[in-house]
């Protein structure tokens, strides 16, 4: 059984205020295409569908119409949805009895009280015996595990591994012959050991293309991979938006499909395809997506930068999006005006003309040296605002409930 794992398409982001619909458009036209080409039994799609927890309208618009279009897919048995922490459960999980007549599964939030059948997805193979059991679990705050803020973080791998053994036990139950397959949305510790064929970044995946700090989920820290059962296969994690084996080539991140900010533009975006055969593991392959549009940035003096705009003619449909940082040792007064009076020459047709996004002056030193760029930040999510807010105003974090009360303000759900 063949599937295709991907995530955190951020649909209706925009970078440095410039609308990326068109780039994701075409992500999901080729999708398509890619699922049929292989012939992929299912499709697993690990949270951050939207960007927003309110999506526009255009975002879900093509959503939705992407599913409506799957399913005409011959190969494709089943569609795996889970929520991110950019997600609004309540959302993802409204159509649901609509969805699943078209045999896609969505689970846009997960509750303790809930039937726990409804996070085990079966797929079946022609012969109608389920070979494979999605497990398929969203991003899971610690509270709704009944873990606070200041529990310690080995307390939150337990409730994690929990969890993770609890559903495992419930598939196996009902389907002992299945093979395992988990999704997450969650910071997970980096690989204890490196992957055969995956050592460097020679095949655009590895430990090169691991990120060089874990960010959070909220305030779930970077648990261990060890909170995955060893009765799964392959666990599809989302939440980092590199592509990069975590645990011994079964737990992955397949990171973003589109660039988010201009540092996941400098490495090719993927989705993976995943092998099962007889119960086990046999392949993950890495797909290269298209690029719409090159995302750049470029970084140097007034005469590297002019130097560097000669070279971002390309044959992406859409022309690139550029944050150029000048470096200098004085003010810059009119350099920006006058990159972009070069950029229009050398680009006379401005539906073919590179856009410069974004715009940053750093002061070089007396000694030539320049200081290193501040590491990429994660955009703030409304839980951390909240929870900055509530921590000057009281000098202490806030407790369980009260970021129960406002995640469910925020999903709309009922904690």
């Amino acid at each position: 059984m063949r599937l295709l794992h991907t995530a955190d398409w951020h649909l209706g982001c925009e970078l440095a205020n410039a609308p990326r619909a068109a780039e994701h458009e075409a992500f999901l036209d080729w999708l398509l295409g890619a699922l049929a080409e292989h012939h992929c039994d299912a499709l697993l799609v690990a949270g951050d569908i939207f960007d927003q927890t309110q999506p526009s309208a255009a975002a879900q618009e093509a959503y939705y119409r992407f599913l409506a279009r799957a399913t005409s897919i011959t190969s494709l048995r089943r569609i795996v949805v889970v929520g991110g922490n950019h997600d609004s459960a309540t959302r993802l999980d409204a159509p649901e009895g609509v969805l699943q007549a078209l045999d896609v599964a969505v689970v846009g939030g997960y509750s303790a009280s809930a039937d726990i059948s409804r996070y085990l997805v079966p797929i079946s193979a022609n012969d109608g015996r389920v070979h494979v059991v999605v497990v398929a679990l969203p991003y899971v705050h610690g509270w709704k595990l009944g873990i606070d803020d200041q529990a310690s973080p080995g307390a939150l791998a337990e409730a994690f591994q929990r969890l993770y053994t609890d559903l495992a036990d419930a598939a196996l139950k009902r389907w002992p012959d299945a093979a395992l397959v988990a999704t997450g949305h969650l910071t997970c510790a980096r690989e204890r050991e490196l992957v055969a064929g995956h050592a460097t970044d020679d095949d655009h995946v590895g430990t090169l293309d691991a990120p060089q700090e874990i960010h959070m989920v909220g305030t779930l820290g970077a648990l261990p991979p060890t909170i995955f059962d060893e009765r799964y296969r392959y666990v599809a994690l989302g939440h980092i938006h590199k592509g990069y084996p975590v645990d011994r080539g079964r737990v992955w991140y397949c990171g973003t499909p589109v660039a988010v900010n201009f540092a996941e533009g400098a490495s090719a975006r993927k989705v993976l395809l995943v092998d099962l055969e007889e119960g086990a593991l046999r392949n993950v392959q890495p797909i290269v997506v298209p690029a719409t549009r090159r995302v750049v940035e470029l970084r140097g003096d007034e005469a590297s930068l002019r130097a560097a705009l000669a070279t971002l003619a390309g044959d992406e449909p859409e022309p690139a999006l550029v944050s150029m940082i000048l470096e200098s040792p004085e003010p810059a007064l009119g350099q920006r005006d006058a990159i972009q009076a070069h950029l229009d020459s050398l680009y006379p047709d401005r539906s073919r003309r590179p856009v410069m996004a974004a715009w940053r002056e750093i002061r070089t030193t007396d000694g030539g040296t320049t200081p290193p760029p501040p590491p990429p930040m994660e955009r703030p999510t409304p839980e951390m605002v909240f929870r900055r807010a509530w921590i000057e105003r009281h000098q202490s974090p806030p407790d369980a409930g009260i970021m129960a009360a406002f995640a469910s303000l925020m999903s709309n759900e009922v904690p």
